[in-house]
């Protein structure tokens, strides 16, 4: 009789694991379901109603870092407190913060602030996913101008690996200015024959032969595209 009321509970306890294992492994894939793919230099306005969470889908070429940015935003377009961002890897783990250890509240998380960056090192080639979310009280908290960029470990990675297709982006070309600067792109790129267009000229203009002028503050993204290869170049604008 005791054996069988020992082998019951065994039992039970066994089906329950497997019960919560499953539930949590579901749970974890579930998360990223509607996950956005997310591109290097592309800019987002990410808007947030109290207690909701948003997830961005992000493929790194190489072994090396990321680094989120949100501009300065004039003219109310910015209201972020609340707001918080963290990094997963694809089985939902969090991902530590540099300089934090594991223990630390903190450790995984980033309070999103107005015009700041928020970097995750050592990370290994493969797919991440972004988590912003709002945990305020709050509707409608809101952040403009966000993006982010990929900085490989190997500074040799760019000239050595070829383009995965026509649009890939070439990395780590973020340049800041104030109003008023003017900024020849056309060397930093190496296109004497690129085709150039601005997401926002009343930020950031751009000529045809690579004349940047910044006009406002903010964020834009600038893009010359080389015999079909399309290079993206952040411009972020300070008063």
């Amino acid at each position: 009789m005791r054996k069988r009321i020992l082998s019951a509970i065994t039992a039970i306890l066994t089906l329950v694991t497997c019960i919560l294992s499953t539930g949590i492994t579901v749970s974890a894939r579930g998360i990223f379901d509607d996950a956005v793919t997310m591109n290097q230099l592309q800019l987002y306005n990410i808007k947030l109603d109290k207690g909701e969470h948003r997830y961005y889908k992000i493929t790194i070429p190489a072994d090396g870092s990321i680094t989120f940015r949100n501009a300065d935003s004039s003219g109310g377009a910015y209201s972020s407190t609340g707001l918080y961002l963290r990094l997963l890897n694809e089985n939902a783990e969090a991902i530590i913060r540099p300089g934090y250890s594991s223990t630390n509240m903190y450790a995984n998380i980033y309070i999103m602030g107005q015009n700041s960056s928020y970097s995750y090192t050592n990370l290994k080639r493969g797919t991440y996913y972004l988590n912003i979310y709002n945990s305020g009280n709050v509707d409608n908290r809101y952040v403009n101008d966000f993006y982010y960029t990929f900085t490989p470990d190997d500074p040799k990675y760019n000239e050595t690996q070829p383009a995965a297709n026509n649009n890939a982006a070439v990395l780590r070309i973020t340049v800041t200015m104030y109003n008023g600067d003017v900024l020849e792109l056309g060397t930093t790129v190496g296109a004497d024959r690129a085709r150039w267009r601005s997401s926002r000229s009343t930020v950031a203009s751009v000529s045809s032969n690579g004349l940047a002028t910044a006009r406002s503050a903010g964020t834009a993204i600038i893009e010359a595209n080389v015999d079909g290869r399309v290079v993206r170049i952040a411009v972020v604008v300070r008063d």
